[in-house]
């Protein structure tokens, strides 16, 4: 084989080994640029999803606190229902005596 053969073999792999590195870079700087974007769109979510769960905490605070109120008047209304039933319970009481005085008397 002649020196020309040779050299012209050995342009001719160096030519095939330069394509494929460029190839190869713009395999890779396509990866690197989708995943840039994909980052910086999860960046953008992971935002969105943490002011989320932040108004999710306000709200949960908010309804802990009325939850905690309807609590206290719950048990204000039952104080107040056992009262008008021990108050229903004595007139009744007292009823039945007026109506056995009467009859008594009658």
């Amino acid at each position: 084989m002649s020196n020309n053969s040779i050299s012209a073999i050995h342009e001719s792999v160096m030519q095939a080994i330069r394509e494929s590195q460029q190839e190869t870079y713009k395999v890779i700087q396509n990866f690197v640029n989708d995943t840039n974007k994909a980052i910086k769109s999860l960046s953008k979510q992971q935002k969105r999803t943490k002011r989320s769960l932040q108004e999710l905490a306000k709200q949960h605070e908010k309804t802990e606190k009325t939850v905690d109120r309807l609590s206290e008047q719950h048990e204000k209304t039952e104080k107040t229902v056992d009262r008008v039933s021990e108050q229903l319970s004595d007139l009744g009481k007292r009823f039945d005596e007026s109506g056995k005085r009467f009859e008594e008397s009658g």
